[in-house]
């Protein structure tokens, strides 16, 4: 009979868990190095060949783009697309910010790189106007006179309300420039510094697990019981006791198992 679920065992015990690792979010993690080293690993020599074979990695990676390719795709690069997806909540693409440079490699609607989420998200009735939905943020302008200055191609006019928009929309970018000195990088939420580990991205999806929060006493009682130098098996018991997951007549009857 099985009273703590899975979920919760592999939390950490911060979390109230025993943080035993769970294989099938670790082998996400490796694939999801993968599919960072598909954003940031430009000068390898397998770069080249996987854009040839499936296009544009950025458009696969982040936007969600070649999903009709995919059945003539090899597994390897099914499950590499599929992770953090449209049907996984965005997860991956919602944990990447891109830091702006020179603006050679950041999509300038369909990437966070200025405010908490992409430009098509923020303004959709412009994107849909946009012929530059597929633009990168330095051909979104040109210097004049030492400054930048933004330029927009419209494929109807716009109405009232998206000329409103329009003009939120350049009041956001009024103080925003490229930075031609330097080349844009992605950041990853997950690390400090913004870098990608596995170890980072293993906790951001078990985070994702739906596991019941933690009272803070509970919390603060189960954070104490693993400093002490108890016998492993007593400190699961008291574990189990914290967590009301013995087999206790009460709990039975709750249970409908009594």
């Amino acid at each position: 009979m099985c009273w703590v679920s899975w979920k919760r065992i592999c939390q950490s015990k911060d979390n109230g868990g025993l943080g035993i690792k769970n294989l099938e979010l670790f082998n996400a993690s490796l694939l999801c190095k993968w599919k960072w080293r598909c954003l940031s690993d430009r000068e390898a020599p397998w770069y080249d060949f996987l854009r040839w074979r499936y296009g544009s990695l950025t458009a696969n990676v982040l936007y969600g783009e070649g999903r009709p390719g995919l059945r003539r795709a090899s597994i390897w690069w099914r499950d590499i697309w599929k992770l953090g997806c449209e049907e996984e909540g965005n997860w991956f693409r919602n944990n990447i910010s891109c830091i702006l440079g020179d603006g050679n490699n950041t999509n300038f609607w369909k990437e966070k790189w200025i405010g908490t989420a992409p430009l098509f998200e923020l303004f959709p009735t412009l994107y849909n106007k946009s012929g530059q939905q597929d633009d990168m943020i330095s051909s979104m302008g040109a210097w004049v006179s030492n400054k930048w200055e933004w330029n927009f191609d419209w494929t109807a006019e716009l109405t009232v309300t998206e000329s409103e928009a329009a003009h939120d929309l350049h009041l956001i970018l009024e103080a925003v420039q490229p930075r031609p000195e330097e080349s844009d990088w992605r950041k990853w939420f997950s690390h400090a510094a913004g870098f990608f580990t596995v170890k980072t991205a293993y906790i951001a999806l078990l985070n994702r697990l739906e596991v019941q929060a933690l009272e803070f006493n509970t919390a603060k009682a189960l954070k104490n019981l693993w400093l002490n130098t108890d016998p492993s098996k007593v400190s699961i018991f008291g574990w189990r006791l914290l967590l009301d997951k013995l087999p206790t007549m009460e709990a039975l009857y709750n249970t409908g198992r009594l």
